[in-house]
């Protein structure tokens, strides 16, 4: 754990988790713990009693802090005397000991469903749930469930516990009424959309104005190769449910070197990769190695051993930017 300032930082798992809130409760502090991972929260304490608990920008109070709780895995920030106006947590013991007794039964339902991101399918279009027996939070759960929709967009949708959320969808796979995606098909998916809507990003940054242009090139080039995308204010997958882990790998890097040659139009190229360098290193370690396993890096023109080759890429991007600007821009110079 490292202290900067006024602050305490580091990497969290679910098993440090009490371990954190117990130090924080003997230090009588006040402050907000954020949590970035998996889920995303803030746990409000007052000289060291709970407080206040918010995740995912819509949930609050108890069920907020059991999702937190079993589910903290990342990274933190303490952040020394700043608190909430609002009041929503009781009890330090009975909500930690509520919250293992929850984390119990999570752990096994996380066996079949590894992946928050995993797309939700229908097995049929046509569930009539005023004829069939299910409990009013499966009734709610198929008025709001739309075809690939995943876990986590689902619990926000109806606005439930992303817990209570798995253990209904774990009730629904056991009935049979729903399918879920594979869950390293899932995080590839994941990956890939978070890095590219990164670059998007930075694209924007660098240059607002060439944004429409840069996306009608990417949906134009995607189009052709048999549209798997189309980017619109976020990238959209469209790949067949049934390709495999590898025929997906293929699409993703030659999706992804498309991206980097639109953004070396805009940029030199070098920028570009720094900047995903940096992206890639801020991963999960699951996600590092998923990257690896799909040979995403093996896009990185000028990548060796975890470095880049500045000067082959200053030679390089010397050699083309006029060329590359010229045909994206039309001849305007930036």
């Amino acid at each position: 754990m490292d202290i900067i300032y006024n602050m305490l930082s580091g990497k969290i798992t679910k098993k440090d988790f009490a371990d954190i809130i117990q130090l924080l409760k003997m230090a009588k502090r006040t402050g907000i713990l954020e949590i970035k991972g998996e889920i995303n929260g803030k746990i409000f304490f007052k000289e060291g009693s709970l407080y206040h608990c918010e995740s995912e920008g819509y949930l609050e109070g108890e069920k907020s802090f059991f999702d937190i709780a079993v589910m903290a895995q990342g990274t933190f920030i303490f952040k020394i005397n700043k608190t909430s106006e609002k009041h929503t947590l009781s009890d330090f013991h009975p909500i930690l000991l509520e919250a293992n007794k929850i984390r119990d039964k999570y752990e096994a339902v996380r066996e079949r469903i590894p992946f928050l991101g995993s797309r939700i399918f229908l097995r049929s279009e046509k569930i009539n749930t005023s004829k069939e027996n299910f409990s009013k939070e499966e009734v709610i759960i198929f008025s709001n469930l739309k075809q690939n929709m995943t876990i986590k967009e689902l619990a926000k949708a109806i606005k439930y516990s992303l817990v209570n959320t798995i253990f209904i969808v774990d009730g629904l796979l056991d009935k049979e009424y729903i399918s879920i995606e594979d869950g390293k098909t899932a995080m590839v998916r994941t990956l890939f959309k978070t890095i590219v809507e990164k670059l998007f990003s930075h694209v924007v940054k660098i240059a607002p104005g060439l944004i429409e242009r840069y996306v009608e090139r990417f949906n134009q080039w995607a189009y052709s190769k048999g549209a798997y995308f189309i980017f619109k204010e976020h990238l959209e997958e469209k790949m067949p449910v049934d390709f495999d882990i590898e025929k997906r790998y293929f699409i993703y890097r030659e999706t992804f070197h498309k991206v980097l040659s639109l953004s070396e139009q805009i940029q030199e190229r070098q920028i570009t990769e720094a900047y995903l360098s940096d992206v890639i290193q801020s991963l999960s370690k699951d996600f590092k190695d998923l990257f690896k396993e799909a040979k995403l890096h093996e896009v990185f023109k000028y990548y060796k051993k975890g470095s880049f080759d500045i000067e082959a890429a200053e030679e390089d991007t010397e050699k083309f930017k006029t060329e590359l600007k010229k045909d994206l821009l039309g001849g305007i110079d930036l």
